[in-house]
């Protein structure tokens, strides 16, 4: 691939595939994956007024976040992971891959634009 080329949001990195992608391709991907592993890196505080259903809730800004992902979630399978609007999100992701997890879709509008899309949120 020449340098100048921009990297596909897909490639794999070190046997790690990630993907950064919208709210309504995020949402198509949790309707249609058999019990998706959902990741809300965003704060206790932030968590506990809504989240998405069935989420795991660990704060990418308190310490030992990919060693708490690691026993919360499945490496082998792809986990779907969010924040408040997508910023969080890269720091979480760039940990998942460091710990090794295969498979990394990120909601690259954070939970901000699932809302704007129209998708419901629940209270954990």
């Amino acid at each position: 691939m020449p340098a100048c080329q921009a990297q596909d949001a897909g490639a794999t990195k070190a046997n790690v595939h990630v993907e950064r992608i919208d709210a309504v391709a995020f949402k198509t991907r949790l309707d249609t994956t058999k019990a998706p592993q959902v990741l809300d890196v965003r704060t206790a505080r932030e968590t506990a007024s809504e989240t998405l259903e069935a989420a795991v809730a660990i704060d990418v800004l308190q310490g030992g976040f990919a060693e708490k992902a690691e026993k919360a979630l499945n490496k082998e399978q792809p986990v779907y992971v969010y924040c408040r609007s997508g910023n969080r999100s890269k720091k979480a992701v760039a940990q998942l891959q460091k710990a090794g997890f295969r498979h990394v879709v990120e909601l690259s509008t954070g939970i901000l634009g699932w809302k704007a899309a129209g998708f419901a949120t629940v209270k954990p």
